[in-house]
């Protein structure tokens, strides 16, 4: 296996403080997150994935912190997972080795908060729970979201910091070069990516729909997922034993 897990503790994540504002509160950095870890892998890099997917490196073996961009999703919980890997692998992407996609029965939805996405509009997911078409009529339970908390969220025309960026464009809310989707908005500007994650499913087929209306409800943006298979991995059985043995070499089992 060309990453490790063993030998790390103390994973924890902190909010990047971007100032403090006049009541003393303060005011985080959007969407970046400090990651410190301690591992007694001592010639070997580490690489941070969250929710299964590739989001940074280490550049020494000594070090032992990271800041990552993190998806938008206000509604739900990020997973940070944290490996040891061997230098000369450090760039390469082995989410397809990690131990929690074996196990997981979640399903990830991801689409970019483009500036042309309505300030005040909220997100809503359906599905068709496994089988059959979507249901329209009802939004899941944790589907439905705010897609900008404030105003200050959204980099478009004059809802920044008005024509201190390139093109006359207001950018100081977007995530930074390099820091979201690359290249997916508007003026060459990174995109910030929502991730939706679903609850623990049961096996089935599951198709989702996403649909984004304004603070009227009229419909801006809608799309649908291609047919996904969940197929949940059946429970290891305890206190598995011998009642008896025949003579014919059949065994009887019994679990207690």
């Amino acid at each position: 296996m060309a990453i490790l897990s063993s030998g790390i503790k103390d994973v924890k994540a902190i909010a990047v403080p971007a100032g403090i504002g006049r009541d003393g509160r303060c005011f985080d950095e959007p969407l970046n997150i400090l990651v410190s870890w301690k591992s007694s892998n001592t010639d070997k890099l580490h690489q941070v994935y969250v929710n299964g997917r590739f989001a940074g490196v280490t550049d020494d073996v000594k070090q032992r912190r990271i800041r990552i961009y993190v998806p938008t999703c206000w509604e739900g919980s990020s997973r940070i997972a944290v490996y040891a890997v061997d230098p000369e692998l450090q760039y390469e992407d082995h989410r397809d080795q990690l131990d929690e996609q074996s196990t997981s029965g979640r399903v990830v939805l991801r689409w970019a908060r483009t500036q042309s996405m309505p300030l005040g509009g909220r997100y809503e997911v359906y599905s068709n729970n496994g089988n059959g078409e979507i249901d329209h009529s009802k939004v899941l339970v944790g589907g439905k979201g705010m897609l900008w908390l404030c105003g200050q969220n959204k980099s478009g025309f004059c809802l920044s910091r008005f024509g201190l960026s390139d093109f006359g464009y207001d950018g100081s809310a977007c995530p930074g070069f390099g820091r979201g989707e690359f290249g997916a908005g508007e003026f060459g500007f990174d995109a910030d990516v929502i991730e939706w994650v679903s609850d623990e499913l049961e096996s089935g087929r599951y198709k989702f729909a996403i649909r984004i209306p304004d603070r009227y409800g009229m419909e801006q943006f809608s799309a649908e997922s291609d047919e996904i298979a969940v197929i949940r991995r059946a429970k290891g059985v305890d206190g598995l034993g011998v009642d008896s043995c025949k003579e014919d070499g059949i065994l009887k089992l019994k679990i207690g």
